[in-house]
């Protein structure tokens, strides 16, 4: 049903008006889609929504609600630039193209409505909806309409339905619909259940993004609306354990508990009231103050914003939890309170619980339901249903014994066990909040130090626990036997000392106090709180010092481990085992052989004598703090961190314990994560991190003991310590972290005079590429102890084996010897390394460099086979020192006498250019135009103030078949693929060798170069195939085809994977018509969207030309076009020539290099190896169309393929949602029909043969409806015109059933018949001339068909109607259509002649 408004109109003159209707311009295919809501049924009082979609052309046009039966009466009731009301509301979804509309409080009154598109200057474009409201059931309609769901999950939606389950569908607006058992829709998997009696269940699977939209429950001529949106998983939004519904007592108060996502922290959060997302009302916000009514709290530790409601009654029903946020739509979940005045269907007597720690609670849950069905979850978290259990390492049992009961007890309370808990039955949830606090008589914990054996001269760190009341409370060590006489040491609001320092860890609540030199006057010591409003809070610890062994110790206080990893600590005691206790500080402590504390796992080890072993595994971040060995009175404290696992912080392959030689020196690698490249390191001296003093820093000058050096491309800051003593024992390698700790890791020099346990004659070796080195640990350990490691990578202890592609074979067999060798040095295998022996570790380093005979290396091109006419470039690899150097290209035969052609300090030249790659020591020359004087060169480095370096080559120049070569020297392939290149010869195939510039050669069937496999194939005579498979980064670079004294270097280039650069589905090969145009498609990543795109002409990527860019204008040559949305830009080439052969499409990076995919156009004059007759194609929204690709290939090789996209072979299928089907039955004709056309399958597609493609554009439209002319029940004749005169115009404003009057008739009949006796004797006469010549002259004679039409458009709606149509309103037009008339013809034919009138009603 189309209507349309020509209000807009007036002013355009006549025929063209008529001309826009008669070509269907004005229909319905260019608005709101035939997948629409025409028929709903409701509920009186209630609400409901509608969305109407619309053509992406109308997306910044506004839209409205217009109410009303006649589409021509119809009143405004809300539009998209106006404001909301009570009863309307809209909202415009430009992404998804469809705007919804939302009546409230419905009534009798609320049944005729259309959706309408305000076209400026043009036709209003709308569709009718009709409201069936009714106080009973409604004959088809789902719960909620608003659905939401997470990515990778899955949905059901239940539609209520009195109608037969097999009339049921289930469409998405715009798009298709579902009605067997299974299916899609758009990619996404439907299951369909009617097993229910009235209900028609839908089940989506594998939910994406793309999923969210608008749905249709559809029964007959009933639709029901349904938005789903689909969401992050719970982890990164408000989560699924949550409160939804929750039975509350009118006249009372409830919290209700909302989590949100860490990136919301910082964000408002608000309660918002209403049944509907898009139309609830604000209640409270965290920047507001709270009301009487409601109020909101935000805890930004647990991630949770606490919304109260008090005086509750009926009309508090719907809620929505809220976080505002600023770049996008606000992030929110709803949830309903059911006020009751009788008893509430589940509860807790009271929703605040407090309890102590390390004690125990039990919430009573009351209930009306089956036991069963009862939880006890917590929030964010995680469920338990069973007799007992655990959520996040608190422990607890459920009794169910009590009808009607459902009672949960958590022992062993944590302050991680504080927060909020739901009580869970069915679909009810009943929220309660847990606070576990210290107990009252002991403010600062009875899990704590008091007493700790030291070493005289040694450091001694004491954590104190404290209450989290006196958080921000000054700290203090005090000293002396009484709290009233002692006195203050150290203070968290003054400096520390060199004696004693002070710490405070608020999130843990404990603060840590030092004591440094420690003498027999170190004995007694207070931790202290400073309580302004009291008497100060503190315990009194007693420190015994000693100059033998220690009573009760561990070697190191502070222990470092890594997530999910696991950690042992050693406590080396005096007393019986049977005494000992491992604790954690503030919880709790274990005896057994095995248990855990706060959910980390641990086993205890006695076997050794006086070693009480702690093994603590399944580490995590909650793991890190305090512990104490416990014997008898005795307590020794350990700090455990838990850190990342090491690829993100400074690695677990590094030094931590040297055996170093006095008065010598030692150099120390510390790896740190890539973040802090440009971060200030730091080497900082001491036992104790928080104590510890800098001696040397990156950002500050070395000193004669102290020096730091950072290679930020290893990622590793070495330091170095000079002059050994004994005083040079405890150091900590250290980033500096602005905004947070920093990042630190502990190693230990034991300093000897004597031999070290582990260690090389010489940290620094050097070594040469493509050769060996042998190093040799020496140790005094059980070489089956041994290991050699690579700083930051892997270990190895096997006889042979690899690290990161470096072979190496070890050897034990020379008496506390360990020897290493490396064999095939590459330039990635310089590095840090480890002799490793137990607990110790020697580093070194290794630098491999080139041979210092051959700056210029051996592996290198001195003969290549050349095209006369054509280009070739030269890869010239250098030494590392020439970094900096000018490069030049110099030719002639002897090197004395060579003439420069280009350097890189100069320009290039049309003949020559050069380019130098610093980071692969390579620059490349290039030679253009290749003829018989082009033989002799040299690759040349300027050497300031000594003899130039220089390697000659020399080019065979020939005109026929070359020797030797590739067809592309520039390869380009993508991370983790595989390229083959096939290398045409003239020799036997056993010579043939695959080199990569600088490193090593591959001829066997299958190897490696530089980690990279190789296979080879030479089973196709004279052509060498080389595949490497696996490709990375570092397999890009120079490679050569090498037969005998000849090479062909390849450039390789690897780039990231097509989802980030220019598509692997695209046009590489296109066969084209010489003379004729063509459009190719360049698929570039979204990050690039606004850069300039640009065509780029020539073979090499170095040399090519601009052709085209879209920041300047197109040219008759060639034109560019970018569709920022589809991620295509579009170059097109006209006139097609021989020289159109090799272009780039590209995409300009500023301060980097420019993306970039070849093509290459074969021009041909006879008939093209693969085509398609248009490449532009256009089908309707829910249509089919065929593509026929003609080739001359065989038709196996035939794929269909979508740009950016997939490829498809098979007979049917599907690409992106849209179905096909492939017909080869017609010989050179690959057939392809797709069907079920949607908006998204426009795009660019490619017919596929072997190594050609030729692109197809197709633009799915909607249906080009044509509204037909009505025509009157008589005819008449008007008028008949001849050549040249001019058709009559009815004007505005006259009579529309105006009619010539007797007079003119005869005047036009008289014109006419004297014409005709005109024309009857100029014949006669002819005829007369040419006596015995019968001929017959034709007269063209010009009959005026008239259509007399009458145009009468509508006014758009206004709020009063007007049944009135004024005489303005109404046009009058004549349409006049010239054609042929036989010459005998004298009169017009009255059937020449209609009248018509058009009503667009």
């Amino acid at each position: 049903m189309l209507f349309v408004r020509l209000g807009s109109l007036t002013d355009m003159d006549v025929p063209l008006r008529v001309l826009l209707i008669l070509a269907g311009l004005t229909g319905q295919s260019q608005g709101i889609h035939s997948i629409r809501v025409s028929e709903v049924s409701v509920k009186a009082g209630g609400s409901i929504s509608i969305p109407c979609l619309y053509s992406s052309k109308y997306t910044n046009h506004v839209k409205y609600l217009c109410k009303g039966y006649y589409w021509n009466y119809c009143t405004y009731e809300v539009r998209t630039d106006q404001s909301n009301s009570a009863k309307f509301s809209i909202s415009d979804d430009k992404i998804q193209k469809i705007f919804t509309v939302t009546v409230n409080k419905l009534t009798n009154d609320d049944l005729y409505y259309w959706c309408a598109v305000d076209i400026d200057g043009g036709v209003d474009d709308g569709d009718y909806f009709h409201l069936s409201v009714t106080t009973g059931t409604r004959s088809l309609y789902v719960d909620n309409q608003e659905i939401t769901a997470f990515l990778g999950g899955n949905v059901t939606i239940k539609c209520h339905h009195q109608g037969n389950p097999g009339e049921m569908r289930w469409c998405r607006m715009g798009s298709s619909c579902v009605t067997q058992p299974s299916g899609s829709i758009d990619g996404t998997e439907v299951t369909i259940d009617t097993n229910v009696p009235s209900v028609f269940s839908v089940t989506m699977r594998g939910l994406k993004t793309e999923s969210s939209g608008w749905y249709l429950c559809v029964s007959g001529n009933l639709q029901f609306p349904v938005r789903l949106t689909v969401t992050e998983q719970p982890t990164t939004r408000i989560h699924s354990i949550r409160v939804s519904e929750v039975s509350v007592k009118a006249g009372g108060s409830i919290s209700i508990p909302c989590l949100y996502s860490s990136q919301y922290t910082n964000h408002v959060k608000y309660l918002c009231k209403g049944f509907y997302w898009s139309y609830c009302t604000y209640q409270v916000k965290t920047n507001q103050k709270n009301s009487a009514k409601f109020s909101k709290s935000d805890d930004e530790i647990q991630k949770i914003f606490t919304v109260t409601v008090n005086e509750l009654t009926n009309d508090d029903s719907y809620y929505w939890c809220g976080v505002e946020d600023n770049d996008g739509p606000d992030d929110g979940y709803r949830f309903h309170l059911s006020v009751t005045t009788g008893t509430r269907s589940l509860y807790v007597d009271n929703q605040e619980k407090t309890a102590f720690l390390g004690g125990d609670v039990t919430i009573k849950c009351h209930h009306q339901r089956n036991p069963g069905e009862m939880r006890w979850c917590r929030m964010g978290s995680s469920c338990v249903t069973q007799p007992s259990g655990s959520i996040d390492g608190t422990e607890f049992t459920i009794d169910t014994n009590v009808p009607n009961v459902f009672s949960v007890t958590m022992r062993g309370l944590k302050t991680e066990s504080s927060g909020w808990y739901l009580c869970v039955s069915g679909n009810l949830q009943f929220p309660v909040r847990l606070t576990v606090t210290e107990q009252p008589t002991t403010r600062i914990h009875s899990i704590r130090v008091s007493e700790v054996s030291v070493k005289a001269g040694g450091s001694i760190s004491i954590p104190c626990l404290y209450s989290s009341k006196y958080t921000n409370h000054v700290k203090y060590l005090c000293k002396g036997y009484y709290l009233n006489y002692c006195t203050y040491q150290g203070r968290t609001d003054q400096s520390n000392s060199a004696k004693f320092s002070i710490s405070d860890d608020k999130i843990q609540k404990i603060f840590t106090v030092t004591v440094n030199e420690l003498t027999n006057d170190d004995l007694y010591y207070w931790c202290g709180v400073e309580d302004n409003d009291g008497a100060d809070d503190g315990y009194r610890f007693h420190l015994s010092v000693t100059t033998g062994t220690r009573s009760l110790y561990v070697d190191n206080q502070e222990k470092t481990a890594f997530l999910g990893g696991a950690i042992t600590i050693k406590c080396h005691h005096q007393h019986n085992p049977g005494e000992m206790r491992w604790c954690r500080m503030g919880s709790s402590c274990v005896t057994q052989r095995s248990g855990s504390i706060n959910g980390t796992e641990f086993t205890i080890d006695t076997n050794v004598p006086n070693v009480f072993s702690v093994t603590m595994r399944g580490l995590k971040t909650e793991s890190s703090g305090w512990y104490l060995c416990v014997s008898g009175n005795l307590q020794f404290p350990v700090r455990l961190t838990v850190t990342e696992q090491p690829t993100t912080r400074i690695h677990s392959i590094r030094v931590s314990e040297v055996s170093v030689k006095a008065g010598g020196s030692i150099s120390i690698p510390c790896l740190y994560s890539s973040q802090y490249t440009n971060h200030v390191k730091y080497l900082c001296k001491g036992y104790d991190w928080n104590t510890c003093t800098y001696q040397v820093k990156t950002n500050q000058k070395n000193s004669t003991k102290f020096s730091i050096s950072d290679d930020k491309i290893q990622k590793i800051f070495t330091v170095t310590v000079n002059e050994l003593t004994n005083d040079d024992s405890h150091y900590w390698c250290a980033v500096e972290i602005n905004d947070g700790a920093d990042e630190r890791e502990y190693f230990h020099l034991s300093v000897t005079t004597g031999t070290r346990s582990l260690y090389v004659d010489n940290q620094e070796k050097t070594a040469f590429l493509g050769g060996d080195v042998t190093i040799k640990c020496h140790h005094q350990r059980n070489p089956g102890e041994m290991r050699w490691c690579r700083m930051g990578s892997s270990c190895v202890t096997q006889r042979s084996g690899s690290i990161d592609g470096t072979e190496f074979t070890i050897d034990r067999n020379v008496p506390n010897v360990f020897s290493v060798t490396m064999r095939g040095l590459k330039t990635e295998s310089s590095g840090w390394y480890l002799c490793v022996s137990g607990n110790l570790q020697f580093p070194v380093r290794l630098t491999v460099t080139e041979q210092p005979n051959t700056r210029i290396h051996s592996i290198r091109v001195s003969e290549v086979s050349v095209k006369a006419g054509g280009s070739i470039s030269i890869p010239c690899l250098y030494s590392s020192q020439y970094t900096n150097h000018v490069k030049y290209l110099c030719k002639g035969y002897y090197w004395i006498s060579c003439t420069y052609e280009v350097r890189t300090d100069q320009s290039n030249s049309a003949k020559f250019s050069i380019s130098d790659d610093k980071i692969q020591k390579i620059f490349t020359v290039t030679v253009n135009k290749l003829t018989n004087d082009d033989l002799y060169y040299w690759c040349a480095v300027d050497i300031d103030g000594g003899v130039d370096d220089g390697d000659y080559f020399h080019l065979s120049v020939t005109t026929g078949t070359r020797s030797l070569y590739v067809d592309n020297q520039e390869k380009t392939a993508f991370l983790g693929g595989a390229i083959t290149i096939k290398c045409h010869h003239q020799r036997n195939p056993g010579e043939m060798r695959w080199c990569r510039m600088g490193s090593s050669c591959v001829n066997q069937p299958s190897g490696s170069i530089d980690g990279t496999k190789v296979t080879i194939d030479t089973n196709v005579p004279n052509v060498f195939s080389v595949t490497m498979r696996g490709l990375k980064t570092e397999s890009s670079g120079w490679y050569l085809c090498v037969s005998g004294n000849l090479q062909f270097p390849v450039r390789l280039t690897v780039t990231e994977q097509p989802n980030t650069r220019i598509h692997s589905i695209r046009a590489s090969e296109v066969s084209v018509k010489a003379g004729g145009s063509i459009s190719i498609p360049c698929l570039y990543s979204s990050q690039y969207t606004n850069h300039v795109k640009y065509l780029c002409k020539g073979y090499y990527w170095n040399y090519c030309t601009f052709a085209v860019r879209t920041d300047q204008k197109n040219s008759a040559k060639f034109s560019i076009s970018d569709d920022k949305i589809q991620k295509i830009f579009t170059v097109t080439v006209n006139e097609l020539t021989n020289g159109d052969s090799h272009y780039w499409c590209a995409v300009e990076i500023n301060g980097g290099g420019d993306d970039r995919g070849y093509f290459h156009l074969s021009v041909t004059t006879g008939t093209r190896s693969l085509y398609v007759d248009n490449q532009e194609k256009t089908a309707f929204l829910g249509g089919d169309i065929t593509i026929k690709c003609h080739h001359q290939r065989n038709p196996g090789e035939m794929r269909w393929c979508r740009m950016g996209s997939s490829c498809v072979t098979q007979r049917s299928g599907s690409i992106d949602g849209t179905e096909f089907t492939i017909d080869r039955n017609v010989p050179n004709v690959f057939s392809v029909t797709m069907r079920g056309l949607k908006t998204e399958s426009s795009g660019w597609y490619l017919c596929v043969s072997g190594n050609l493609q030729f692109p197809v554009r197709l633009t799915v439209t909607e249906q080009p409806t044509t509204t037909p002319l009505q025509e009157t029940t008589h005819k008449e004749n008007l008028s008949t015109f001849l050549p040249g005169t001019t058709p009559t115009t009815v004007q505005k404003g006259q009579n529309r059933n105006a009619s010539f009057g007797l007079t003119e008739t005869l005047i036009l009949t008289s014109v006419l018949i004297f014409t005709l006796m005109v024309a009857l004797c100029f014949c006669l006469m002819l005829k007369r001339h040419k006596q015995n010549k019968s001929a017959s002259s034709a007269m063209k004679e010009a009959e005026e068909e008239v259509t007399y039409s009458v145009v009468k458009p509508r006014r758009k709606p206004s709020s009063q109607r007007s049944y009135v149509e004024q005489d303005v309103d109404v046009t009058y037009s004549t349409v006049v259509s010239m054609r042929q008339q036989r010459v005998q013809r004298v009169e017009a034919d009255e059937e020449n002649v209609t009248y018509s009138t058009l009503a667009l009603d």
